[in-house]
């Protein structure tokens, strides 16, 4: 784990960027439920194209949560690598990742589940399952690649992961118990408009004024 080694502990607001191990360049979990909340995972390296650049999950998984993991290398899993693991991603970003084999996720006898979390933009195959199935295979409306940068996100060449105010990703998630739909990777509230957005980012509806100030949130 170059940035932090887990095994069932809980990562809530943190930043991890800019670390390099050979697994697990930015986070490692293993033999243990783990919970990653409201976190950024971003420009990791995992060495010699070893596995999870930003985050590599071992005989142990857990939940991941608003979360971005974005623009980190390796050599199976450019955002997260799997093993022997099970998981939940809950609107979690997975974006401008790089791998030969599963640039976005790779997955090794592991039964994941994503839920209005966006796979998209990864450079290379966006995912990767070796010897098994993705154990129940994420329903399409849950993996979400819609192509052309300047669709989806606000400015990715300054690290800018929120959706445009035009992207198909606003109001395309599912509404989940409030247990779990509480506040984005922002600290905004996750419902604004009626329907949760898909990935880490809550966008604010068009002219709304949530403070009721008279300036648009928008502005602020």
């Amino acid at each position: 784990g170059g940035g932090v080694r887990i095994s069932g502990t809980s990562v809530r607001s943190c930043s991890i960027h800019d670390n390099q191990a050979i697994c697990g360049g930015g986070i490692h979990n293993s033999f243990g439920d783990s919970w990653i909340d409201r976190c950024t995972v971003v420009s990791n390296l995992a060495l010699w194209w070893g596995k999870g650049g930003g985050l590599y999950l071992s005989y142990g998984g857990g939940f991941i949560a608003n979360t971005l993991i974005a623009q980190n290398e390796g050599g199976a899993g450019g955002g997260i690598a799997a093993e022997l693991s099970r998981f939940s991603a809950i609107h979690c970003t997975i974006a401008h990742n790089t791998a030969p084999k599963g640039a976005g996720v790779y997955h090794y006898m592991t039964a994941p589940s994503y839920t209005n979390t966006i796979i998209s933009h990864n450079i290379g195959e966006e995912t990767v399952t070796d010897n098994g199935t993705i154990n129940p295979a994420p329903p399409q409306k849950y993996v979400f690649t819609e192509p052309g940068l300047d669709v989806v996100f606000q400015d990715v060449p300054r690290g800018n992961f929120r959706l445009r105010w035009d992207s198909p990703g606003i109001n395309a998630g599912t509404n989940l118990p409030d247990s779990l739909d509480t506040i984005d990777l922002d600290g905004k509230p996750r419902i604004l408009d009626g329907t949760a957005d898909r990935g880490a980012y809550e966008q604010f509806p068009p002219n709304q004024d949530s403070d009721s100030d008279g300036l648009p949130d928008e502005w602020e």
